[in-house]
């Protein structure tokens, strides 16, 4: 695998120069780009771009912690749907460590959120209200 990665060459699109978060959140979690049609077939849970390979060594490194801290405000406003927790797992996959201080700060947050939300599922179950 790891050969394979080396030889892989990123794609050049120019909307992943972006910085606007609303072009983002429509790139990665509203509309697939042109380029991954393709492939979107085989991310039945996205309906934007998927987090494969191709698209995530495509992303400018310099976009990389930006859109770590989009996408965990998104799960906070938006609930840590399927697309999201793959895209952070993508994106934590090939950011160069170490992790700046926001994006640090941003995975604290996300942290939060899940053991929320882990109580909540739990209280419910226990509950019986499940």
């Amino acid at each position: 695998m790891a050969l394979k990665i080396e030889k892989f060459s990123p794609m050049r699109i120019d909307r992943l120069n972006s910085p606007e978060e609303e072009e983002w959140h429509e790139i990665l979690l509203e509309k697939c780009l042109p380029e991954f049609q393709d492939i979107a077939g085989n991310f039945l849970n996205h309906t934007g771009t998927p987090p494969a390979l191709r698209m995530v060594f495509s992303i400018p490194k310099r976009h990389l912690s930006q859109l770590i801290e989009y996408l965990v405000d998104w799960s906070i406003e938006e609930g840590l749907n399927r697309p999201i927790r793959e895209w952070i797992y993508s994106l934590l996959a090939v950011i160069d460590l170490p992790l700046v201080q926001d994006v640090v700060s941003a995975l604290r947050r996300l942290v939060k959120e899940c053991r929320f939300i882990d109580f909540s599922e739990n209280y419910r179950f226990f509950r019986g209200k499940y």
